[in-house]
This record gives structure tokens, C-alpha cells and sequence, in this order.
């Protein structure tokens, strides 16, 4: 147990002595906020990020590995060059702005599905509150508009329709606040 917390010591040390003396080197900061964001808004975003990179994302490259060689390498580098591109303009978008082309300034050329997790966060609930009803309250809601919902541009992707559906919108639930007298 004390080599454990040793190594866990000088592990964090290495890693202060690395990032924190240069302002440039503080990019574990901004990933830690923006993560913190998404997990304050999505509460499942935790859990997924974990199954994701300690279960499925392990198990993704050591399949590949055992298919071909050339091909996991292939996948890994455009996925990690994919990667490095939309945190590119992600911190472009918030610090330097006019760096940027017009379309890049924000990501409204992608369809909303591409763009937001709103519709994961929908199914995710759904799900967790038929398995869990009494654990989880549910935050957003597919609701009917009346008179459909109309949109000038069209939202597919690959001859597929990611919309939820022409008279059904997403909408945020607000809990309603108990008063005592």
C-alpha cells in the first residue's frame, strides 16, 4: 500500500512539475472544464466517458490488432487527427475567433443531431426511467408542435433522417420547486 501511494505521489508531482510552471502547458485545464461542463449538463456523460475509455475503447484496438496491423493504425491515426482537428477549432472558436473561416465560426453547418447531445441525453433517459424510475427524474421530453415543425434546410445525413420527427420537439423539463410554509 505505501509503494501505491508513493507511486501515486510522485505521479502527480511529475505531472505538476510538467504542465503547471508554463501558462502554454495547461491544456489538461481546458479539457478538464470542458468535461466538467458536459458532465454537469448530461449527468450520464460520466459513465460513458468511462465505458468508453477503459472497456470499449480498449477492446476496439486490441480486435483491430488482431484483424491487421496496417488497418489499427490507419483508424487510430485519422481518429486521433480528427481528434486534434475539432479541439483545434473548439479553442479557436472560444479564444480567437477571427482566425477562423466564416463557416468554422461555430458549428451550425453540421445537422443539430451532429452537434448536440440532446437526442442521446433524450434516449438515455427514456431508458433510465423505465429501468429506474424511482432513481431518475427525467430532464428533457420529446413534445408535439402544433402545426409541425418546419425547417428551410435539410437535416440528413447520408439519405438517413436524424431529425426526432417533423411535429415533435425537444424541450427541457424544469422542476417545480417545493415551498414550505
Amino acid at each position: 500500500a505505501f509503494r501505491l501511494a508513493l507511486c501515486h505521489l510522485f505521479f502527480n508531482l511529475f505531472g505538476i512539475a510538467v504542465f503547471f510552471p508554463l501558462t502554454i502547458m495547461r491544456w489538461p485545464v481546458f479539457f478538464a472544464k470542458k468535461f466538467g461542463s458536459k458532465v454537469i449538463k448530461y449527468k450520464w456523460f460520466s459513465i460513458f466517458y468511462l465505458i468508453l475509455s477503459f472497456f470499449l475503447g480498449p477492446l476496439v484496438i486490441y480486435g483491430l490488432s488482431l484483424v491487421n496491423a496496417i488497418l489499427l493504425y490507419i483508424l487510430v491515426v485519422s481518429f486521433v487527427v480528427g481528434l486534434i482537428f475539432v479541439i483545434l477549432i473548439n479553442f479557436l472558436q472560444e479564444h480567437k475567433p477571427e482566425l477562423l473561416p466564416y463557416i468554422l465560426k461555430d458549428w451550425k453547418f453540421l445537422p443539430k443531431e451532429l452537434r448536440t447531445l440532446k437526442t442521446i441525453d433524450y434516449v438515455v433517459q427514456t431508458y433510465m426511467e423505465v429501468y429506474c424510475c424511482c432513481i431518475v427524474h427525467r430532464t428533457v421530453a420529446a413534445i408535439p408542435v402544433i402545426g409541425g415543425y418546419k425547417t428551410t434546410r435539410e437535416s440528413r445525413l447520408f439519405r438517413l433522417d436524424l431529425r426526432i420527427g417533423k411535429e415533435m420537439q425537444m424541450v427541457k423539463i424544469e422542476k417545480k420547486k417545493k415551498v414550505d410554509n
